[in-house]
């Protein structure tokens, strides 16, 4: 083989090799060895370092594929554009930042750019627009922002274009319309404003368009609609959109398949038209502001595929169609919290296949609830505030229309009767006498009594309204978190897990591993409500004061340096417990600011246990997952790469915490350090600016902003300088301590306990820190002020 015909293949026997090391540097001569280098697979390999500048000097490259190796950090070297002949460049899930240099025009060959999943920053080059080969284009979940990039609509080869989850604002151009080959666009979870634009109706070729989750208005122009013909999948939910659904229009689409409108302010009709796309599967038109009846074609023998049809959260009217017992595929249906009336048909009960119905909130839905079917496994949280239903779960008697009897008592039946009475009437008088003698004894509530709480599926869905939006706290990955007020007036958190399977084990897992639990800075389970079919629920604690995430980030009062102090103490003190003291130690998997809560008090606790795994006592534990969900930036590398699961992950998510805490930025946020007006500046990671700066000695400029009012005390910025230093070992893969160790927490915690803090009660300050000294050999010494010191006798890291 020539030289010029030369492949460089990294194969996974080369990737499973290295799995068990820290990272592989690449190494910056590879392109003067290799100049005709045509083919560079890389992926799947815990490389890191830079992308070698040498790559440049390969002006044969046709693919070059790095991408999921994660800890590639950086920012794309300018010499690379000079191997103009790339046709597929795939540096996906890394960790690379700074902007996408203008210089990428040189790339006159590039098909496939895949550059999601990075920390890639600032507004797209207007010179993308002249890449006039490109194909396939995917920058979703990076921090771009600017204008959106109107600019790739010069880009007419384009058959897919993923622009989600970054922060691009301003109107979409209907110059879109010349992507006559788009097939898939997807700029959802951004701020974009403006209308629909109406190019989309020349997009003949679309199949896919996804613009949720942004700030479009005005209304859904009906050509638009009439041009997407091949659309399979069109979703609009979370914007602002307002005016009537187009109708006729519909009848063009005959490939859709899932149709989302939710959570907008549509008016009118639902559109009968829609029964003419016969392969639809999905559809919800949930929280608009709908009226009129529930087209009666819908269960015409027409949509026999749809599956799950939510309409909840309008104003439709009338009665529900008998017709919809038709619909033999459907497995979801809700028409909650509309004006519905007559009787629930009994046709529904024939549909095999349906797991969950809710019509709650229909005033003046009357008669009988049908038996059989999926009305044998509903509870009353599916007809809550329908108040004329009878029968069924909701224990109320229904009138019958029978004859009066002939019979007549006779003086003995009628003295026997009252004597019954009576006699009932005594003993039920006698026992409430005994249960009231029994709480008076206990001398307190069985809410305090009782390990978990008693109540029932109705009690939370009467709590939370139907789990209504407004009382939405948060959302996980794998469930919601609900705010609602219990019949006895307390207020409670309720996390409702989804349906799926990952998050029916999650809900198991967590309530079997944390249910039992007790420390003051670990979440409390009051209870917990389970139906396998439509709900897994777990009964919290309710935390008012927010989470640190509010407070670092969003519209809670900011934090002193006190106070945030005293937050890597508690938290390094939670996660000491999980990993070595309580009954079946465990890794939480998810340490974020969004985890951290605040009580009445201020007091910490770290919650949403959904992902935590449970291990053995030994520090050595470690597990091996191919399906783990977390969070990105704050996943060990280990984690993220290759789903190696072990204490050291929650160390790491500690170390990121403790650098957000003093900097007030979001490991998802790259960090500009330059102001090069050619290139847009170079952006690097949190760890890598926290890193530098403490090298520097420059702790000053990173303290957040909101700490900046007063200037800090000596003491102060030593102990900002200590932290700092502590957070970088957490994040060190070589150096420094190791944190495989499975008391590192420990360690971490003697560590802080050991700065000057604030004066305070030593007990009240950790009511469990004498009981962590002991374990480790130590001792306090009570300063004069009121402070801590630890010193320990014996390291706690072997």
């Amino acid at each position: 083989m020539s030289q010029s015909q030369f492949h460089f293949f990294v194969s996974e026997q080369f990737e499973w090799q290295y799995s068990s090391r820290d990272g592989i540097a690449l190494t910056d001569d590879l392109g003067l060895k290799l100049p005709n280098l045509t083919f560079l697979n890389m992926e799947f390999n815990m490389l890191m370092g830079t992308i070698p500048q040498s790559l440049g000097n390969c002006s044969h490259l046709d693919y070059l594929l790095m991408g999921f190796n994660y800890n590639i950090s950086g920012t794309i070297p300018q010499a690379l554009f000079q191997a103009q002949f790339i046709s597929q460049l795939d540096l996906q899930f890394n960790s690379m930042s700074g902007s996408i240099p203008y210089q990428i025009r040189n790339l006159t060959s590039l098909q496939k750019a895949f550059l999601n999943n990075n920390q890639f920053a600032g507004s797209l080059p207007e010179e993308l627009g002249m890449l006039a080969s490109i194909q396939v284009l995917t920058l979703e979940h990076n921090s771009l922002r600017g204008n959106f990039p109107n600019q790739l609509f010069n880009c007419t080869s384009l058959m897919g274009l993923s622009l989600h989850d970054n922060n691009f604002i301003g109107p979409i151009s209907s110059s879109i319309g010349f992507l006559k080959k788009l097939g898939s666009f997807d700029a959802s979870s951004n701020k974009i404003t403006g209308t629909l634009p109406l190019g989309l109706s020349n997009c003949s070729s679309l199949q896919v368009i996804s613009l949720r989750n942004n700030m479009l208005s005005g209304q859904i122009p009906n050509l638009v609609i009439a041009g997407l013909a091949q659309c399979g999948s069109f979703n609009l939910a979370h914007n602002n959109l307002s005016g009537p659904i187009p109708n006729t229009e519909f009848q063009q689409m005959t490939f859709l398949q899932n149709l989302d409108l939710s959570y907008n302010q549509l008016s009118g009709l639902i559109p009968s038209d829609l029964s003419s796309c016969l392969d639809l599967h999905f559809l919800n038109l949930s929280q608009n502001t709908l009226v009129g009846s529930i087209p009666l074609a819908f269960g015409k023998s027409a949509l026999l595929s749809l599956t799950d049809l939510d309409i909840s959260h309008n104003s439709i009217n009338g009665s529900i169609p008998q017709e919809l017992g038709n619909l033999q595929s459907l497995q979801r249906l809700d028409l909650s919290d509309n004006a519905l009336s007559g009787t629930i048909p009994s046709a529904l009960a024939k549909l095999k296949g349906l797991q969950f119905l809710n019509l709650s909130y229909n005033s003046q839905l009357q008669g009988v609830i049908p038996k059989g079917g999926v009305f044998s496994n509903l509870t009353k949280r599916s007809f809550l505030g329908d108040l004329l239903l009878c029968g069924g779960v909701v224990n109320k008697t229904c009138p019958t229309s029978t004859g009066h009897s002939n019979h007549r008592f006779t003086k003995w039946e009628i003295v026997i009767i009252i004597l019954g009475v009576f006699v009932l009437l005594a003993i039920i008088g006698f026992t409430v006498m005994r249960l009231r003698s029994r709480k008076t004894k206990r001398g307190r509530s069985s809410w305090d009594f009782d390990p978990y709480l008693r109540l029932t599926l109705d009690d939370i869905q009467e709590a939370t309204r139907n789990f209504h939006v407004d009382n939405v706290l948060g959302v996980g990955v794998t469930g919601t978190v609900y705010k609602g007020t219990v019949k006895d007036g307390k207020l409670l958190a309720f996390k409702r897990f989804n349906l799926d399977s990952s998050s029916i084990h999650s809900f198991i897992g967590e309530l079997q591993s944390v249910g039992l639990i007790r420390h003051r800075h670990l979440i409390r389970i009051l209870g917990y409500v389970s139906n396998q079919l439509d709900a897994n629920i777990l009964i919290l604690q309710y935390m008012p004061n927010g989470s640190l995430y509010d407070h670092l980030h969003g519209h809670e009062e900011g934090l002193s340096w006190k106070d945030r102090l005293r937050v890597a103490v508690d938290v390094a003190d939670g996660l000491d417990y999980l990993h070595n003291d309580c009954p079946a130690p465990m890794i939480h998997c998810d340490l974020k600011p969004q985890n951290i809560l605040f009580d009445e008090n201020m007091e910490v606790r770290i919650t949403d246990f959904g992902l935590a795994k449970v291990m053995g006592a030994t520090t050595a534990s470690s597990i091996f997952t191919d399906n783990m969900k977390g969070t990105f930036g704050y996943m060990a590398p280990e984690l993220a790469s290759y789903g190696h699961i072990s204490r050291r992950c929650d160390v790491y998510s500690y170390g990121i915490v403790l650098m957000e805490l003093i900097t007030g930025r979001k490991p998802s946020e790259a960090v500009q350090v330059s102001t090069d007006e050619e290139d847009q500046g170079s952006n690097i990671t949190l760890v890598q600016w926290v890193t530098s700066k403490l090298e520097g000695h420059e702790i000053s400029d990173i303290v957040d902003k909101q700490m900046q009012e007063s200037l800090p005390t000596e003491n102060e910025s030593n102990q900002m300088k200590e932290l700092l230093n502590l957070a970088v070992k957490c994040t060190d893969k070589i150096q420094g301590i190791d944190r495989r160790c499975g008391k590192w927490c420990g360690h971490c915690l003697l560590q802080l306990s050991s700065m000057h803090l604030p004066p305070q009660d030593p007990r009240a300050f950790h009511p469990c820190l004498d009981k962590s000294i002991r374990k480790m050999r130590s001792r306090f010494l009570m300063h004069e002020n009121g402070s801590i010191t630890v010193i320990c006798l014996k390291h706690p890291v072997n």
